[in-house]
Parts: structure tokens; sequence; C-alpha cells
């Protein structure tokens, strides 16, 4: 079974040990091919909800400012509807605790729309980071795959033109040229 399978099939031909060795690297290369392109899939499906995570950072965002905003607006209300219950007129320090409420009101929107930006920034970095990696990914694997076979071709090749026992390798290089 041994001589059959190391007996080249044809003259200066690969034996079928050679031949099954070809295979299996075939089926690796195709391997790692694919597994390039199943974590560049999986890298991409990533972006893609980080890229969704971003948009609704921003929304999420908006819709807190605008309530900033609403409670901003109600709080100035209540305090104009107490100055006016009380009879104090809208000017001096009245009006400064007015002033007050609205800048920070103000401010607290701005924060709350700045960290809604500083989030979808960090999705959307993240995003392009795995848009990234699956392009190597991808890369990766036909380079894993080209390279079995290159080392697999190589070492068959070298296998299949190997001296026999008591002849030197460059003896066996000379006689083929």
């Amino acid at each position: 079974m041994t001589e059959m399978l190391a007996t080249p099939l044809f003259e200066g031909g690969f034996s079928v040990g050679q031949g099954l060795a070809g295979a299996g690297m075939g089926l690796s290369a195709i391997s790692s091919i694919a597994g390039g392109n199943q974590a560049a899939a999986a890298d991409s499906a990533n972006a893609q909800i980080e890229k969704q995570k971003a948009q609704a950072a921003l929304a999420t965002s908006e819709a807190q400012a605008t309530q900033v905003q609403q409670q901003t607006n109600q709080k100035m209300g209540e305090i104009a509807a107490d100055y006016g219950a009380s009879g104090v007129e809208m000017k001096g320090s009245p009006l400064n605790v007015m002033m007050s409420n609205a800048i920070q009101g103000q401010l607290s929107k701005q924060l709350t729309l700045y960290q809604g930006s500083v989030n979808a920034n960090y999705d959307q970095n993240q995003a392009q980071l795995d848009q990234n990696k699956a392009a190597q990914d991808q890369s990766s694997g036909w380079l894993k795959g080209g390279t079995t076979l290159l080392t697999g071709f190589g070492a068959l090749g070298y296998n299949n033109y190997k001296a026999p026992t008591g002849t030197s390798v460059m003896t066996k290089l000379k006689n083929l040229f």
C-alpha cells in the first residue's frame, strides 16, 4: 500500500500520495479564503450595527435636548408667574435670575447635544475600524490560502525531485538541465 502511494502514476509525474497532499492543500487554501470571507462579513455586519448606534445616539441626544429645552421653558414660565403673582417687576435681580435660568437651560441643551455627538463619533469610528478589519480579514484569507498553496507545491516539487540516496541534490538538478 505504501509503495502504491509513493509510486508515480506516470513517468515524471506525481504519486497518489502527492496527489492527495495536493488536494489537501487545495482544501486548506479554500478553507483559509472562506474563513477570511466569513470574518470579513462579520466585521461588515458589526460596522453596520455601529453606524446604526451612531444614528441612534444623535437622535437620542436631540430628543433629550428638546426635553431639556421644554423643561427650561416650563421653569422660566413658573418663575415669571411667581414673580407676577407677587407683584415683582421684571427688572434688576428678578431679570438676572430669569437670564441665569435661560443660560443654564441653553448650556444643558448644548451639553446634551455635544454628548450625543461624541457618542455618535465614537460609534462611527468603531464602524470604520470594523470596515478596515473586514478588508484586512478578507486579504488575510487570500494570503493564507496562497501561502498554503505555494508552500505545499514547493514541498511537493522538492519531494518529487528529491535525489535518491547517495546522489546529491546538486547532481540531480544538473541532470535536469
